[in-house]
Protein backbone atom coordinates (compact mmCIF):
# COMPACT_ATOMS: atom_id res chain seq x y z
CA UNK A 1 0.00 0.00 0.00
CA UNK A 2 3.09 2.08 0.87
CA UNK A 3 4.07 2.03 -2.59
CA UNK A 4 0.81 2.71 -4.15
CA UNK A 5 -0.20 5.91 -2.17
CA UNK A 6 3.91 7.41 -3.18
CA UNK A 7 2.75 6.76 -6.73
CA UNK A 8 -0.22 8.44 -6.58
CA UNK A 9 0.78 11.13 -4.46
CA UNK A 10 -1.39 10.77 -1.52
CA UNK A 11 -0.40 9.43 2.16
CA UNK A 12 -1.08 5.51 3.14
CA UNK A 13 -4.24 6.79 5.60
CA UNK A 14 -5.82 8.63 2.31
CA UNK A 15 -5.65 5.16 0.71
CA UNK A 16 -6.70 3.16 3.48
CA UNK A 17 -9.93 5.64 3.53
CA UNK A 18 -10.64 4.71 0.04
CA UNK A 19 -10.72 1.02 0.61
CA UNK A 20 -12.36 1.33 3.59
CA UNK A 21 -15.26 2.94 1.86
CA UNK A 22 -15.20 6.39 4.07
CA UNK A 23 -13.96 8.72 1.19
CA UNK A 24 -13.81 8.38 -2.31
CA UNK A 25 -10.80 9.70 -5.04
CA UNK A 26 -10.59 13.36 -6.43
CA UNK A 27 -10.82 13.56 -9.72
CA UNK A 28 -7.20 14.15 -9.98
CA UNK A 29 -6.54 11.17 -7.99
CA UNK A 30 -8.43 9.06 -10.15
CA UNK A 31 -6.28 9.84 -13.12
CA UNK A 32 -3.10 8.85 -11.24
CA UNK A 33 -4.42 5.80 -9.92
CA UNK A 34 -5.57 4.53 -13.49
CA UNK A 35 -1.71 5.37 -14.66
CA UNK A 36 -0.45 3.55 -11.78
CA UNK A 37 -2.34 0.37 -12.38
CA UNK A 38 -1.79 1.40 -16.06
CA UNK A 39 -5.88 0.92 -16.65
CA UNK A 40 -7.85 2.89 -18.82
CA UNK A 41 -9.13 5.81 -16.04
CA UNK A 42 -12.73 4.78 -17.70
CA UNK A 43 -12.56 1.32 -16.94
CA UNK A 44 -11.73 2.10 -12.91
CA UNK A 45 -14.40 5.07 -12.33
CA UNK A 46 -16.88 5.33 -14.90
CA UNK A 47 -19.48 8.03 -15.45
CA UNK A 48 -21.49 5.70 -17.30
CA UNK A 49 -23.19 5.07 -14.15
CA UNK A 50 -24.45 9.10 -14.77
CA UNK A 51 -24.61 9.13 -18.50
CA UNK A 52 -26.77 5.70 -18.02
CA UNK A 53 -29.18 7.28 -15.55
CA UNK A 54 -30.00 10.21 -17.80
CA UNK A 55 -32.79 8.29 -19.49
CA UNK A 56 -34.54 7.77 -15.94
CA UNK A 57 -34.88 11.14 -14.75
CA UNK A 58 -37.27 12.78 -17.74
CA UNK A 59 -38.01 15.91 -15.17
CA UNK A 60 -36.62 19.15 -15.25
CA UNK A 61 -34.55 18.76 -11.61
CA UNK A 62 -33.49 15.61 -9.14
CA UNK A 63 -32.85 15.79 -5.85
CA UNK A 64 -28.93 16.24 -4.47
CA UNK A 65 -29.63 12.24 -3.23
CA UNK A 66 -30.31 11.58 -7.19
CA UNK A 67 -27.24 13.50 -7.98
CA UNK A 68 -24.72 11.97 -5.55
CA UNK A 69 -25.66 8.49 -6.76
CA UNK A 70 -25.26 9.21 -10.66
CA UNK A 71 -21.79 10.84 -10.08
CA UNK A 72 -20.76 8.33 -7.34
CA UNK A 73 -20.34 10.31 -4.36
CA UNK A 74 -21.87 10.50 -0.92
CA UNK A 75 -25.00 12.04 -0.21
CA UNK A 76 -22.85 13.83 2.23
CA UNK A 77 -20.52 15.02 -0.05
CA UNK A 78 -23.23 16.12 -2.62
CA UNK A 79 -24.91 18.66 -0.30
CA UNK A 80 -21.70 20.08 0.72
CA UNK A 81 -20.60 20.42 -2.83
CA UNK A 82 -24.08 22.06 -3.35
CA UNK A 83 -23.96 24.53 -0.50
CA UNK A 84 -20.39 25.74 -1.35
CA UNK A 85 -22.25 26.50 -4.98
CA UNK A 86 -19.81 23.68 -6.65
CA UNK A 87 -22.48 21.54 -7.54
CA UNK A 88 -23.31 22.11 -11.39
CA UNK A 89 -27.14 22.44 -11.65
CA UNK A 90 -27.76 22.85 -7.51
CA UNK A 91 -30.23 25.39 -7.02
CA UNK A 92 -32.89 26.41 -4.24
CA UNK A 93 -36.10 26.00 -4.42
CA UNK A 94 -37.48 27.21 -0.72
CA UNK A 95 -36.30 25.06 1.15
CA UNK A 96 -35.26 22.44 -1.14
CA UNK A 97 -32.09 21.42 -2.61
CA UNK A 98 -32.42 20.73 -6.27
CA UNK A 99 -30.42 20.08 -9.32
CA UNK A 100 -31.16 20.68 -13.02
CA UNK A 101 -30.54 17.54 -15.21
CA UNK A 102 -29.94 19.64 -18.09
CA UNK A 103 -27.06 21.39 -16.24
CA UNK A 104 -25.48 18.06 -14.58
CA UNK A 105 -25.84 15.98 -17.81
CA UNK A 106 -23.72 18.78 -19.65
CA UNK A 107 -20.65 18.48 -16.84
CA UNK A 108 -20.33 15.01 -16.66
CA UNK A 109 -20.09 14.85 -20.61
CA UNK A 110 -17.86 18.12 -19.70
CA UNK A 111 -15.48 15.99 -17.73
CA UNK A 112 -16.27 12.85 -19.79
CA UNK A 113 -14.42 13.95 -22.75
CA UNK A 114 -11.64 15.57 -20.72
CA UNK A 115 -10.80 12.88 -19.67
CA UNK A 116 -11.00 10.86 -22.56
CA UNK A 117 -8.44 13.13 -24.33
Amino acid sequence: MDAFALGVGVSVATVSRWEAGKMAPKDENKIEIAAVLDVDVRTLFPLVRAQASWHFHQGISISVAQAADMLGISCRHAHRLASEGRLPGAYRLGRRVLVSVDVLRREVERMASAVAS
